[in-house]
């Protein structure tokens, strides 16, 4: 599954005029103005409206929301809403074989498209402040499989429609690489420098390149720990951050995390935190919608101390 924060704020206004969540919302369509309770009344019009196929010509791509799916959840500490997005990719040919008999069951022609179900959920904290402005929305994979891009782009223009801007960005990338590190996650950190070491096999290199150097099975004292997620919290605010400031090496061009994440390997550049997709994995064994749907509830908890709006 895959996690982002998101924040709204009215169409044409300053940058840090972000609507609260869980409070009265004005919107306007086509010229009328009208207010709803808070975002679950917009999420559930969304669904609502998107419940017949959207297709993406370009992506060769399908999109809508299974009819009914829309659900609510709250307690002490959250609010949150559950919906399933029906999607799938057409464009090419394909002969559709029985695994047992080997056997030809369907042609799939180019023109249908393989709907599978994804859950996605939309979480919002209560007890973090009394105006929440911040959220999160989480999107079930399914193994290479999934619907971030195409959800987004509905939901952006949904949100546009109505006199809304939806920002939708990484949950919190501290949080998340802290998470792996403490978990004893990573299984190299690679430091690339813009210049070769003095070393014998400089004698057959040219005097110029990049250089990386790999440690495996890297172990982090606390205060490597601090240090690193205190510099990813400011790079979020600030772009310009330099790697210099994580090690005492102005050369220094990026550092890439390589770690292990349930049964696949990723990769983390620090020079494109930006652009960071944050993935849990769902544990074998929860495989119902409730089952589902209570596990991405416990992991946007896990996330909530994070969602300071800046």
């Amino acid at each position: 599954m895959l996690l982002c924060s998101f924040k709204i704020k009215e169409k044409k206004k300053r940058k840090t005029n972000y609507i609260p969540l869980n409070k009265e919302i004005k919107c306007q369509k086509k010229g009328l103005s009208y207010a709803c309770n808070n975002i679950f009344e917009i999420i559930k019009s969304f669904c609502v409206e998107n419940e017949g196929n959207y297709n993406d010509i370009k992506k060769q791509k399908l999109f809508c929301i299974k009819k009914d799916s829309f659900k609510t959840y709250e307690n002490d500490t959250y609010y949150c809403c559950s919906f399933i997005i029906k999607s799938g990719n057409y464009g090419i040919e394909a002969d559709m074989t029985n695994i047992n008999t080997n056997e030809i069951s369907h042609h799939k022609s180019k023109e249908e498209a393989d709907m599978k179900d994804f859950t996605c959920l939309i979480y919002v904290p209560k007890d973090i402040e009394s105006e929440t402005k911040k959220g999160i929305i989480v999107f079930e994979s399914i193994g290479n499989y999934g619907v971030k891009v195409i959800s987004c782009d509905v939901l952006t223009r949904f949100f546009s429609n109505i006199n809304i801007t939806l920002e939708i960005k990484s949950v919190s990338p501290e949080a998340f690489i802290k998470k792996i590190i403490d978990k004893g996650n990573i299984k190299n950190i690679t430091f690339i420098t813009n210049n070769i070491s003095q070393n014998i096999a400089d004698n057959i290199l040219s005097v110029s390149g990049k250089e990386k150097r790999t440690i495996l099975n890297p172990t982090f004292p606390n205060e490597s720990i601090i240090k690193l997620t205190e510099w990813i919290n400011k790079k979020i605010k600030n772009n310009n951050m330099k790697m210099s400031e994580i090690v005492d090496n102005r050369d220094i061009e990026d550092i890439t995390l390589n770690f292990r994440l349930g049964e696949r390997s990723r990769t983390i550049r620090l020079a494109t935190l930006d652009k960071l997709s944050i993935v849990e994995d769902i544990p074998k064994g929860f495989e119902t919608d409730e089952q589902i749907i209570r596990y991405m509830i416990e992991t946007a908890d896990s996330y909530k101390e994070y969602l300071i709006c800046n």
